[in-house]
């Protein structure tokens, strides 16, 4: 039963994807996402069912528009397969229960988050706002402390904004952004205290071996310092959604506390 639920999870989950897609192209062109069918972003066809089946149509068409044989962006692929994944993975850890859905729907936020902040270093509001809906609900049914919560919410954002303010006013430069912020008090406020730190850690960690390696290869885009530091958030706040606990007190142990 749990294989055939599995399967029917990643399944949603790879559609789901596809849907993000759509958010994210639409929603970087200023286009209604809910509005007209899916089209080749480079000839406007009209997709058909079987050009639009996630993952699949990807390979069967080779990569390519079926009119204008325009190569399709890797985007559509990866964030089908991507979504596909990490709903699996929820689900093998959580079941299949409030919680698990809420993270769910927060992991696809996140997903969006990721590429748009990737694309243009900007984090939408409106999935922030989504975020902290999936926090309310988890707080109002049960599944984490008040305490925890608010402690969540407000400690590393807390200090993201002290150390925003003091490298601003001496440096003149913004070393984080506020979009970051308030994405980390959404994510603190949904996973609590202590799976929040991990989250936060596991992003600077993640972040600082990425960049420094798309540095050192010199791929195009990470030739700076700056980076878009909502991916290594979300990437963080996914792992500590399903391991931040256990993450956190191992770490404590090892330290000795």
């Amino acid at each position: 039963m749990q294989i055939f639920i599995g399967i029917w999870v990643f399944i949603i989950g790879a559609c789901i994807g596809s849907f993000l897609n759509v958010v994210i192209i639409r929603g970087l062109k200023n286009e209604q996402f809910v509005k007209g069918p899916s089209h080749c972003t480079t000839c406007d066809y009209i997709l058909k069912w079987y050009d639009n089946i996630p993952i699949i149509s990807y390979i069967i068409l080779g990569g390519k528009c079926r009119n204008c044989h325009k190569h399709i962006s890797l985007q559509y692929p990866i964030v089908e397969a991507l979504t596909a994944i990490a709903w699996l993975l929820i689900y093998l850890r959580l079941g299949l229960n409030i919680k698990a859905i809420l993270y769910m729907i927060v992991t696809a936020s996140m997903i969006v988050i990721s590429v748009v902040d990737i694309k243009i270093q900007e984090i939408p509001s409106t999935h922030q706002l989504i975020i902290l809906i999936c926090g309310i609900i988890n707080l109002a049914t049960g599944g984490i402390a008040i305490k925890s919560a608010i402690a969540g919410l407000l400690t590393i954002p807390a200090l993201l904004l002290i150390m925003f303010i003091i490298v601003l006013f001496v440096f003149s430069i913004e070393s984080i952004g506020m979009g970051d912020i308030k994405l980390e008090a959404v994510i603190g406020l949904l996973i609590g205290l202590k799976p929040a730190v991990t989250s936060f850690y596991l992003g600077c960690i993640v972040a600082l071996i990425v960049h420094s390696l798309l540095r050192i290869i010199k791929v195009k885009g990470f030739e700076t310092n700056r980076l878009p530091f909502g991916p290594y958030l979300c990437f963080g706040a996914y792992i500590a959604m399903l391991y931040g606990t256990e993450i956190a007190d191992k770490a404590l142990t090892l330290m000795g506390y």
